[in-house]
């Protein structure tokens, strides 16, 4: 069992640790922005019957989500293994 000074004292870690992520995603997302923001040209995208000027900020974007997606597909199926006997 769990005593009441052992769950103060894992609080104050936890929310240090969730501070700690949401200041570096907030940084993160700070420098994606910028360096995104800044990337306006349109650039030629080639596909396999063609080409297509496309904005550079949405090629950025999408590859961002994308990004972020595999992220946490990765992570999701990380724990799921990690679980599993």
């Amino acid at each position: 069992m769990v005593s009441r000074v052992d769950q103060d004292r894992e609080a104050p870690a936890e929310h240090r640790h969730l501070v700690m992520r949401v200041v570096v995603f907030a940084v993160v997302a700070a420098v994606a922005a910028a360096f995104v923001l800044d990337n306006t040209d349109d650039i030629n995208i080639g596909y396999v019957f063609g080409d297509k000027a496309i904005p550079l900020i949405l090629v950025l974007v999408g590859a961002m989500i994308v990004g972020a997606v595999l992220d946490r597909l990765g992570t999701w199926i990380g724990r799921r293994t990690r679980l599993r006997p």
